[in-house]
Order: C-alpha cells, then sequence, then structure tokens
C-alpha cells in the first residue's frame, strides 16, 4: 500500500489495521477458524521454506506467502496454535482420501519439478 498522505489519512489506516487485527484474530479464537487459518498459512507457505529452480513459480509462491504473512501480522498470535491445526487439517483430509492416496498425494506435492535434479 502507498504511504498515507496526511495525518488524517494515517489515523483512518490506522483504525482499520486495528479493527482488521480484531476481526482476524475473533477468528482464531475458534477451532474452526484456527484450522481455516492454518490452511491458508499451509497454502501460503508460512511454514515451509520457498525453493523453486523456475522464478515464475517462485514469485508466485512469494505472493502468496506474502498474503498469509499479512494475516499472521494482524493475528499476532503463537505459531504453534496453527502448527496443530494444520497437523488436524492433514489427519482430516488423510481419514477422508485414505491412508494410502493421502501419501501418494503428499509425496507428489513435495516431490521436487521435473528437471530439477537433472541440471
Amino acid at each position: 500500500m502507498s504511504k498515507p498522505k496526511t495525518e488524517a489519512d494515517r489515523k483512518r489506516r490506522l483504525q482499520r489495521d486495528a479493527q482488521l487485527a480484531t476481526d482476524w484474530q475473533a477468528i482464531a479464537r475458534t477451532p474452526e477458524g484456527r484450522r481455516i487459518i492454518a490452511d491458508l498459512f499451509g497454502w501460503g507457505w508460512v511454514f515451509q521454506p520457498l525453493e523453486d529452480n523456475d522464478p515464475m513459480e517462485l514469485a508466485r509462491h512469494n505472493g502468496e506467502r506474502n498474503f498469509a504473512l499479512r494475516v499472521a501480522r494482524y493475528l499476532n498470535l503463537d505459531a504453534t496454535v496453527f502448527a496443530a491445526a494444520m497437523r488436524q487439517n492433514d489427519e482430516a483430509v488423510a481419514e477422508w482420501m485414505g491412508e494410502n492416496e493421502y501419501r501418494e498425494q503428499m509425496a507428489a506435492y513435495f516431490r521436487p519439478p521435473a528437471g530439477l535434479l537433472n541440471s
């Protein structure tokens, strides 16, 4: 976002940010909200390093991460809460998909991109 032009703009932005933080924290107080936020953090690469040889993919992952980190900034909560919620999400997905299909999907997800090991 651009820099506020006037003192009134700065105050409005601070009020808006405070309200957004309060709203995100209200969502994070429920188990359902924590699971949704944990999924957002997983999608946004908050808990894993960004590694990719393709600059376009790296830029996309970085954009996703910046989005998730903005939410994390508003939450100002302990990351272990969301790590536990991510584990619950993974367990629920494994139960829904079946253990074998879930393992195959996760192996494909964490497999290096084609050509990465051949360079």
